[in-house]
């Protein structure tokens, strides 16, 4: 992985939920350029655990200088919620529907 980042390619990790879930510190040791926010979070984002979660990988996201990427945002209420957490990257059906590649 370290020649693919010396090539200047940049890597992504998902965060702490779903299967094959990285453990933290795989995270630290690899230093990803993004850090994907799981949809699960992103869908209970009205929850006080789920905004400190997500408040704390904001926080560990610009200490490290990575972006934090919030996954499946789907309704207005999410999005403004991510941003007021000041996450700047998303992606998700309310944003756009998925694309074809070519």
């Amino acid at each position: 992985m370290a020649r693919w980042i010396d090539w200047g390619r940049k890597c992504a990790c998902p965060s702490t939920r779903g299967r094959g879930t990285p453990a933290c510190s795989f995270v630290l040791a690899l230093e990803p350029a993004f850090i994907k926010l799981d949809r699960s979070w992103v869908h209970g984002i009205d929850e006080d655990t789920a905004q400190a979660l997500v408040a704390g990988l904001q926080h560990f996201a610009m200490c490290t200088e990575s972006q934090l990427i919030a996954e499946g945002i789907e309704t207005d209420a999410e999005l403004c919620r991510l941003q007021d957490l000041g996450v700047e990257l998303g992606q998700g059906f309310l944003l756009g529907p998925p694309q074809p590649v070519g």
